[in-house]
């Protein structure tokens, strides 16, 4: 969003909630979000949607490319 870096690679899954595991008893546990990042500037989070690339290119190849 600001421009300072060339992003390169694919998309990002999106996780931008911070879980936390809590156990039901020894054999469940959940994950419940109990946090939020979120972006100043756009006042958003990206959970779900990811981050795109500026350069799109397959993961295995994001350092190969110029």
């Amino acid at each position: 969003m600001l421009k300072r870096a060339t992003v390169v690679g694919e998309t990002t899954a999106g996780g931008a909630q911070v879980c936390v595991w809590h156990w039901i008893d020894e054999h469940f546990a959940i994950a419940i979000p109990e946090g939020r990042s979120v972006n100043p500037h756009a006042k958003a989070d990206w959970e779900a949607s990811g981050i795109e690339s500026d350069i799109k290119v397959p993961a295995p190849n994001a350092f190969r490319q110029r």
